[in-house]
C-alpha cells in the first residue's frame, strides 16, 4: 500500500521550506514511481532562496536526484527496480 508522499516546497525568498504531505497517484502508462533519497542544490536554486532570481511558488528546489525506482507502471519496458538510480530534471 502506498503511502503519502512528504515534500519540502520553497515559498519564498529568504523563508523556511514548507513540509507538505500529498497522496501518491496511480501510476499512467510509461511513468514511475521513484523514492528520493537525496536531492543537491545548485548555484541557481541558492540564488531563488536568496531571492536573487523569481521563481513561482510554491515551488521545489534541487533537480540532481538519488533515490531508489520504487513502482514501474504498465507498459512501460526497459526498467527494473533497482536499489539505486540517479537523474536529472
Amino acid at each position: 500500500m502506498k503511502k503519502g508522499a512528504t515534500y519540502y516546497a520553497f515559498s519564498g525568498a529568504n523563508t523556511a521550506l514548507t513540509e507538505v504531505t500529498t497522496p501518491i497517484p496511480t501510476l499512467h502508462d510509461g511513468e514511475i514511481l521513484v523514492n528520493i533519497s537525496y536531492t543537491t542544490f545548485c548555484g541557481r536554486d541558492l540564488h531563488t532562496y536568496c531571492g536573487l532570481r523569481n521563481k513561482p511558488c510554491p515551488t521545489i528546489l534541487g533537480h540532481e536526484i538519488v533515490g531508489t525506482i520504487a513502482e514501474i507502471s504498465a507498459k512501460h519496458s526497459g526498467l527494473d527496480v533497482l536499489p539505486v538510480c540517479t537523474f536529472r530534471v
